[in-house]
């Protein structure tokens, strides 16, 4: 695999609190009728951020100072330091790492998302890496420049969409999936890293 630069990925999924900050801050357009939607599914501030286009979630991670990933730095960042791992952990069961479908009565989120961060972390600390909620990512799904992809698999997938090498796409104008959110990456030079290093 080519050689990815230094950068840092948020721990857990944009939340809703978070998406709502934003909104306050920038009087970003939003159409209000979608929370309603949102609010189904993602009832808190906690919970991840849903039914927001790929522009949306590009706009939200430019306010913060970020970007979306690569799909090259989302598996990366999704495999935790694992080699060779079909998903995200080591061989216990999944339920302890990922909210997705079919665990039945013992999932006490069988048709939502969890609040972020619900589940155990990854090698490298992020939440929700597996499950909860597809992910946008900055890469066109193809060619023909008409899908976006989104990775990670989600609450409403089967065990199988959750290898951290599974990959779907989406309309970049589409607000209408309950299943699909973001999170951001800060790129930094190797110099820029050292100095943040120094600093703390």
């Amino acid at each position: 695999p080519p050689e990815l630069d230094a950068f840092y990925m948020d721990t857990t999924e944009v939340t809703v609190g978070q998406f709502q900050q934003f909104l306050q801050e920038t009087n970003y357009p939003f159409s209000s009728y979608r929370w309603e939607s949102i609010y189904l599914y993602s009832p808190t501030e906690n919970h991840p951020m849903i039914h927001v286009t790929w522009h949306e979630a590009v706009a939200y991670a430019e306010w913060a100072g970020k970007r979306l990933p690569t799909e090259a730095e989302w598996e990366h960042a999704a495999r935790g330091g694992l080699v060779g791992k079909k998903y995200s952990w080591e061989e216990s069961p999944a339920r302890n790492h990922a909210n997705f479908r079919g665990i039945g009565g013992q999932d006490q989120w069988e048709k939502v998302p969890a609040p972020v961060g619900s589940f155990e972390p990854n090698g490298y600390g992020l939440y929700d890496m597996a499950g909860n909620v597809w992910e946008w990512c900055q890469d066109w799904r193809d060619q023909h420049q008409v899908t976006k992809v989104v990775r990670g698999g989600s609450w409403h997938n089967r065990l199988n969409s959750l290898q951290v090498t599974s990959r779907d796409s989406d309309y970049p104008t589409d607000s209408t999936i309950a299943n699909v959110g973001f999170r951001c990456v800060l790129g930094l030079r190797l110099e820029n890293w050292f100095q943040t290093q120094q600093q703390n």
